[in-house]
């Protein structure tokens, strides 16, 4: 018989280079900061956003919750109980100011194959699930992928200013029908917005 599980949220902000850090409370929190969820039970979290940096530049948050677990333990002095990390889940939130990302895709031969390497030159998150991506084909043809596709294979739908991500040709190209001969020779995207 399971009990209630105890979660912990904190919120971390996404910097460029993929690092993680700290927030204060006063940017960005989300509460109830601690949940006990029973099982079965549904529960909502409010996150509260300060309005300085809504008209700040955009700015990338990931919310971190733990699952947490208690379990005896013989501490020595007595038996007693320990919090067990079961599990983290990072969830993106993305706070768009009135800055946009710049999207931008080529294709670069690096020793291990062919890459296609994706940038964002603009002031906001490039977010790819409002993207399309194409590779161009030798024989005029090119093989469509909606941005989520990509964003699956980056394992995040942000691309921070300035960051660049760089995906194999041959694990984009797994699941695709390409015709025989044929060989990428380019790429392009178009994004509609970043919102």
């Amino acid at each position: 018989e399971s009990g209630p599980l105890p979660i912990e949220v904190t919120v971390l902000e996404r910097l460029p280079g993929a690092a993680l850090a700290s927030v204060p409370d006063s940017v960005i929190r989300a509460h109830p900061p601690q949940i006990l969820l029973n099982p079965g039970e549904a529960r909502s979290l409010q996150i509260d956003i300060s309005s300085g940096i809504i008209a700040d530049n955009s700015r990338s948050f990931y919310l971190r919750i733990e699952e947490l677990g208690l379990r005896s333990a013989n501490t020595g002095a007595g038996n007693g109980q320990e919090i067990v990390l079961l599990a983290t889940y990072l969830l993106p939130v993305h706070v768009l100011g009135g800055h946009t990302g710049a999207l931008t895709a080529e294709i670069a031969r690096a020793p291990e194959g062919a890459q296609v390497v994706l940038a964002n030159a603009g002031s906001g998150p490039a977010l790819l699930s409002s993207c399309r991506l194409g590779l161009i084909l030798t024989a005029d043809v090119v093989i469509e992928f909606d941005g989520r596709q990509f964003a699956e294979l980056v394992g995040s739908d942000a691309i921070l200013p300035g960051d660049t991500v760089r995906l194999n040709l041959p694990s984009i190209l797994s699941g695709a029908t390409v015709p025989s001969g044929s060989s990428v020779i380019g790429v392009r995207s178009s994004c509609d917005h970043f919102q």
